[in-house]
């Protein structure tokens, strides 16, 4: 068995799995008859040509997906020679099967008298690139025959019958598969379209079969000549473009040379950024080549949603909610592109801090293992380290969060509702306490000031990090073990700011049962396509597309330690029994985003090593004030 390895970014995700496991369970399918019987008479409607209507027993006929060898035995049957026909597939044991992507044929230019496509249209993520490949490998007056089934149902609904979804596009009506062929369909033969004989909500098959005129090859040429015209245009575009981020970094360097203080040399940076960031933004978005989930046009009016809510973020240091949730599209349509960008240019004006200065707690620093620890976060998007917090920090902080009043309605801003967690009898899913109560106590104080998490979180980032949230709560097994969507216990992606990076630590023990923080190894990097949207995710669908072995279930004793980049699959574990305190601190790369909070302190509750943390580094700390 062979199996297709070269590019396959237009293929559905789970095509030759499909149809692997569609050999295993072979059976004869007489479906590709609909389209072969029409193909055999057409002499019906062409009275001028011979037995096999307007082809003949030595047409040259390609058969695109036939998976096995029956379509081609079928052919045979129908008086066609098997020297003239030849299949295509992503899979094949056949000397008669070639292997190859319909989206980019092994075969010249005007090949073929006949191409059949026999329920492989719905594979393709880009059906339009389909038939330009079909029209380019046919000769003129070649019979293009498709066939697909029509259903109407949702790839979850799918998913619930069969187990999975292959993925792919769908074509639902037989107008829709000929729009993909444009003015290259000549004469339609014969169709059947399943919505003029039942109704929507059944599932059975579409069918076409229509010859291709090549009559506008010169247009097709002068097209040509013109498309290769902008093409030598965006040339010129693109090396402009990037000219421009060559010059930003040459007008850097001239500000370093500056006889001026550090603090001038980034003030001046930082107003450099503000003047050109919304220019190289768009810039971007118009030059660089990266595959998109919606139309181009579409795509950069998102991103000037995005820059003017970053200039309004940076007059008011708040986020207009529609370029929050402009700067999470942009996320998900291009798999992680902006962000890698959008930090690409950010951290190099927004240089890390040098942290001599900062104060260990956790453990001692060192620059180096820093980085070590950053890199294998980059690769995996999660890094649990070796020390943990010690018992007698984990039980200060415990008794402090038994007997504080936490917020059992979280969910609901406008309603608070207070309540001292009691684990015999808990009552709601989860028990947050209020952040400022948080800040208050000193061992917090020194969490989010310790030396060695910021170095973590720079390295990581690339620039230098604010703290953009802390919290603590309860997790409680309230709904015996079913999973709370509002409480993050379904898998999900973090996007509240660009980057960022959340250190977790377990306060008490922490196995299978009372709520592991589950992780998606990898995901952070790259997610399959059909997974590229906002919202909350089953088990079933994470499954679907990775290995076991990639998600990770990360398990405890208390004051373990883990750092995590959010951005990839997550979620917390539903609690069967017992409960589970974790602290968490976002690091971030600024303050854009979902909203957050001010903090107020009191001089009288902060410690002198975070007082001195508060003063050497301000960006870090911008979310407090203290009060004198």
């Amino acid at each position: 068995m062979a199996i297709y390895q070269g590019d396959d970014k237009y293929i559905g995700d789970l095509t030759i799995e499909h149809n692997l496991q569609g050999l295993e369970n072979f059976v004869i399918s007489p479906r590709i008859l609909i389209l072969i019987k029409p193909l055999s008479v057409l002499g019906k409607v062409n009275p001028n040509s011979n037995l096999f209507g307007i082809l003949n027993p030595s047409s040259k006929i390609l058969v695109i997906g036939p998976r096995s060898e029956d379509d081609l035995l079928c052919l045979i049957g129908h008086g066609f020679e098997i020297e003239n026909i030849r299949g295509l597939d992503l899979i094949s044991y056949s000397p008669w099967v070639d292997i190859g992507d319909m989206h980019s044929m092994p075969y010249e230019d005007d090949s073929w008298d006949a191409i059949i496509l026999g329920w492989v249209l719905n594979y393709s993520n880009n059906p339009k690139q389909v038939a330009d490949e079909v029209i380019r490998v046919a000769k003129p007056g070649c019979l293009v025959a498709i066939g697909v089934e029509y259903n109407p149902l949702t790839d979850e609904q799918i998913t619930e019958i069969y187990g999975y979804a292959p993925g792919g596009s769908r074509s639902n009506s037989v107008d829709e598969i000929l729009a993909y062929f444009g003015d290259s369909v000549d004469q339609v033969y014969y169709q059947h379209d399943i919505k003029s004989v039942v109704g929507d909500d059944k599932n059975s098959e579409l069918a076409v079969i229509f010859s291709i005129s090549k009559k506008n090859s010169q247009k097709n040429e002068q097209a040509q000549t013109e498309l290769l015209n902008n093409e030598a245009e965006d040339n010129t575009d693109y090396e402009e473009y990037c000219l421009k981020l060559l010059n930003i970094t040459f007008n850097l360097e001239n500000i370093d040379k500056y006889d001026v203080s550090e603090a001038e040399k980034s003030l001046r940076k930082k107003t450099y950024f503000q003047e050109i960031f919304s220019e190289v933004v768009k810039d971007w978005a118009v030059n660089e080549k990266i595959p998109l989930l919606v139309e181009r046009e579409q795509f950069l009016n998102i991103i000037d949603v995005f820059n003017r809510g970053y200039e309004h973020f940076i007059k008011n240091s708040q986020t207009p909610p529609q370029s929050y949730q402009a700067m999470r599209l942009l996320y998900f349509l291009t798999d992680g592109a902006f962000n890698n960008f959008w930090m690409s240019l950010y951290s190099l004006f927004y240089l890390p801090y040098d942290l001599n200065t900062a104060k260990e707690f956790l453990m001692p620093s060192s620059q180096s293992q820093a980085e070590s620890i950053a890199k294998e976060i980059q690769e995996q998007g999660y890094y649990v380290f070796e020390d943990k917090v010690s018992s007698e920090i984990c039980d200060r902080l415990l008794d402090f969060a038994y007997s504080m009043p936490c917020n059992i309605n979280i969910h609901n801003p406008s309603q608070p509702e207070y309540a001292i967690y009691q684990k015999e009898q808990p009552k709601a899913p989860t028990y947050h306490i209020d952040e400022t109560k948080l800040i208050e106590n000193p061992i917090i104080q020194d969490f989010i000031s310790d030396r060695f998490l910021l170095e973590v979180a720079q390295s990581y980032c690339g620039s230098c990090v604010t703290n953009r949230n802390t919290s603590m709560w309860w997790s409680t097994s309230i709904l015996n073990g079913e999973a709370s969507s509002r409480d993050a216990q379904l898998y999900h992606w973090d996007g509240d700011p660009i980057k960022f990076l959340n250190f977790f630590i377990y306060l008490t023990d922490v196995d299978t049962n009372n709520g592991p923080h589950c992780f998606v190894k990898g995901s952070h990097l790259t997610k399959p396509i059909s997974l590229l949207r906002d919202g909350r995710f089953l088990d079933e669908e994470i499954e679907q597309y990775y290995e076991q072995d990639k998600i990770i279930e990360i398990t405890g004793s208390r004051g373990t330690i883990i750092a995590a980049d959010t951005r990839g699959f997550h979620k917390g574990k539903a609690l069967k029994s017992g409960h589970r305190l974790i602290f968490q601190v976002t690091m971030a790369t600024c303050l854009f985003g979902a909203p957050y909070n001010s903090i107020e302190l009191n001089i009288k509750t902060v410690k002198p090593s975070f007082l001195e943390a508060y003063k050497n580094f301000p960006y870090t700390y911008q979310r407090w004030q203290i009060l004198h």
